[in-house]
C-alpha cells in the first residue's frame, strides 16, 4: 500500500470517503445533520491549518485505487516511514 499526504484538492474526497464510512457502519441517512459534509471539511481545514493535523490517502499498489484516508496529528505517515520512523506506527 502506498501512503501519501492529501493535497487541499483532495479535501471533497476525504469528506466523501468519511461519509462512506459512516454509510457502512449502517447509520441511516436521517441521522446525519444537514451541514454535515460541510463540518467534516471545516475540521480537515482547521486541523491542517491550526492544529499541525495532515490529511493521507492509501492506495492499492496492485490497482492504484484509493482505499482509505486517515487524519494524523504531526508529521504525516508518509513523511515518518520515509524518515525510519516506522515502528512509530506499529
Amino acid at each position: 500500500m502506498d501512503i501519501r499526504i492529501a493535497t487541499p484538492d483532495e479535501d471533497e474526497v476525504l469528506v466523501g470517503h468519511y461519509l462512506k464510512i459512516w454509510d457502512s457502519y449502517g447509520t441511516p441517512p436521517q441521522h446525519y445533520r444537514p451541514d454535515a459534509a460541510a463540518r467534516i471539511l471545516s475540521f480537515i481545514r482547521s486541523g491542517r491549518d491550526e492544529r499541525r493535523l495532515t490529511t493521507n490517502r492509501h492506495f492499492r499498489r496492485s490497482s492504484g485505487r484509493n482505499s482509505g484516508c486517515t487524519v494524523t496529528y504531526g508529521p504525516s505517515m508518509s513523511e515518518a516511514l520515509s524518515a525510519g520512523a516506522a515502528s512509530h506506527w506499529r
